[in-house]
């Protein structure tokens, strides 16, 4: 005679173990090589792999996952039947009626692939004309976020400019205007005053500094400093200028 309580035992330890596999965190390094506990929501289901890994990874997590389940009936059913625990052994054994319940679970499984393929295709970003589109599969958030830190770092651009430039004798405005040795590119400034363009300089490159320039017929107030990239190899505009304001005002003698 079989003992119920062991037999309650087996199936517990075998469901358990057979639900703890995390198909999301296995399926996520296989085919996109990302840790989805490190992305997301930090789950490893079906929700977060798609947002993480994708549909293709997320629709076989909730495949793999909806089998566990039904692996674990399948285990139990026939145990239950041989112990009894009250339910009819015509009901519980394999080729009974009961087998209504694998049918349930199947047509589930059907019906949430399909809704996922669904999600999944509605989700899908379309490109506007003119723009580009570029995969970044197999690549974490982390790796992604590094990647885009780099290419600000590698277009960063210290901007260094006294705030009050200052008018001097012989006609000369003192600007301060530094290109610092950490930027990478050189640069071109235009002194600006209500819109017009006062002066404009050469080519300024980094580790120089053009103390002063012609004042020509600026006038004390506020005034702008106008800042523009370039190119290292043609000296072309990189980007777009800066603006800084500053103070017009005499030198104190």
């Amino acid at each position: 005679m079989h003992n119920p309580i062991l037999l309650t035992a087996i199936c517990a330890v075998v469901s358990f173990f057979i639900g703890a596999i995390p198909f999301g965190l296995i399926l996520g390094r296989v085919f996109n090589h990302t840790d989805i506990r490190k992305a997301g929501s930090g789950n490893i289901g079906t929700t977060n792999a798609l947002r993480v890994a994708g549909p293709k990874v997320a629709a076989l997590t909730l495949l793999l996952d909806c089998l566990k389940g039904a692996i674990c009936v399948l285990i139990a059913r026939p145990l239950i039947a041989g112990v009894g625990y009250g339910f009819p052994v015509s009901l519980m054994a394999p080729g009974a009626p009961g087998d209504w319940m694998l049918g349930v679970i199947c047509l589930a499984i059907v019906c949430a692939l399909i809704a996922v393929g669904l999600y999944a295709w509605q989700s899908k970003p379309v490109a506007e004309t003119g723009a580009s589109v570029t995969a970044a599969e197999g690549k974490s958030r982390q790796e992604i976020q590094d990647e885009l830190d780099a290419i600000v770092r590698d277009n960063m651009m210290t901007i260094s400019v006294a705030p009050v430039a200052q008018l001097q004798k012989g006609g000369k405005l003192r600007v301060n205007v530094q290109n610092v040795q950490d930027n990478k590119f050189p640069q071109r400034f235009r002194v600006i005053q209500n819109d017009e363009t006062i002066y404009e300089s050469g080519v300024v490159e980094t580790g120089k500094t053009v103390e002063t320039c012609p004042a020509g017929d600026i006038k004390e107030g506020e005034a702008y400093i106008e800042i523009q990239a370039l190119d290292a190899k043609t000296y072309d505009a990189h980007g777009n200028p800066t603006r800084v304001k500053v103070r017009v005002a005499q030198t104190e003698d």
